[in-house]
């Protein structure tokens, strides 16, 4: 049976029609799809994909509440800018995300805890806290704090006599691992989905305290030595306050001293008190109000992606500044 002409072309005409609809579909597809992988020129592409810490890599799942557009760009060495070995590196890789903060208060043959002297203690460190948290605010960084809750606040007897010279570190990192070990740190970071983890070692004695980093090599864990009763540059006992917590907080972060305590002659001591006179890594502060971070502070810690020209100098290496 032969279909008149007319009915030919019009069933030939629909065909392509149809085609080119078909068509038409698909090519806005594939132009969907392309658009969710392409970015604009000079832009860097950014995943939801978070580095584990490497604390909580037993069997542990790592997530975080940060925004992607939020994170910050890669950290490798790049011979292009400033690039410092303490940023971005063990347990406390940046100062943003849900930072859990571990508790232990030691106590020895000679020194030990109250209830009130713990509680004075705990009230410093959420002053600390609590002005680390309305900087990272005000510069829009998201930042949370985890700290005091359950599994997160210890106390602990040792059987040595704890040393109050910050030249003898060596007891803090042994001490540290079975500390860890004992009270499963790895488990409790990873049910409070920490991004980065610092631990505060509270003693009851007098002492200067410090803080031992993480250069990539050197330290794996960051611990601050908080003592009760500080040391002034005479040697004579201070009470610690807030500021103890927040400098030594710093060092777990990448922070370095900008008064070089380990280079005297170095001249950049007299630039940083010209430059940023009340900065928290430079000098001790009674008022808050009055200390002031450096930008060298701030791409130490995660805050800043760069250093401004005129301050790379305080970041690098005695032996590769010009």
């Amino acid at each position: 049976m032969h279909l008149p002409r007319r009915v030919r072309s019009f069933k030939l005409f629909f065909i392509l029609i149809l085609i080119f609809f078909i068509f038409c579909g698909f090519a806005g597809c594939a132009e969907k799809i392309n658009s969710a992988v392409k970015t604009p020129k000079g832009s860097i592409l950014h995943t939801e994909i978070h580095e584990t810490p490497q604390s909580a890599l037993s069997g542990s799942i790592s997530k975080t509440e940060i925004p992607v557009s939020s994170q910050p760009t890669p950290t490798a060495p790049d011979p292009n800018r400033p690039y410092m070995p303490t940023r971005d590196a063990g347990d406390a890789k940046m100062l943003r995300g849900r930072c859990v903060v571990f508790d232990v208060y030691l106590s020895d043959k000679l020194s030990s805890f109250s209830c009130s002297e713990r509680q004075q203690e705990m009230f410093k460190e959420y002053l600390a806290l609590s002005y680390l948290s309305d900087k990272a605010d005000i510069s829009g960084i998201p930042l949370n704090f985890i700290y005091e809750q359950t599994g997160l606040s210890y106390d602990h007897a040792v059987d040595f006599l704890i040393p109050s010279d910050i030249s003898d570190p060596a007891w803090v990192q042994p001490l540290y691992e079975t500390i860890r070990e004992q009270y499963k740190f790895n488990k409790i970071s990873s049910a409070y989905y920490a991004d980065n983890i610092s631990v505060y070692f509270h003693i009851n004695k007098s002492g200067r305290s410090y803080s031992l980093q993480c250069d990539g090599s050197c330290y794996f864990h960051e611990i601050s030595v908080i003592y009760a009763n500080g040391l002034d540059t005479c040697g004579n006992p201070v009470i610690s306050e807030e500021f103890d917590y927040i400098h030594e907080l710093l060092h777990q972060f990448g922070a370095i001293d900008l008064y070089y305590p380990n280079q005297p002659d170095d001249p950049r001591i007299a630039m940083a008190e010209a430059e940023f006179p009340n900065d928290i890594m430079r000098v001790y502060s009674y008022d808050m109000h009055t200390a002031t971070l450096s930008e060298a502070d701030l791409y130490a810690i995660g805050w800043r992606d760069a250093v401004p020209e005129k301050d790379v100098i305080y970041i690098l290496p005695l032996e590769d500044k010009q």
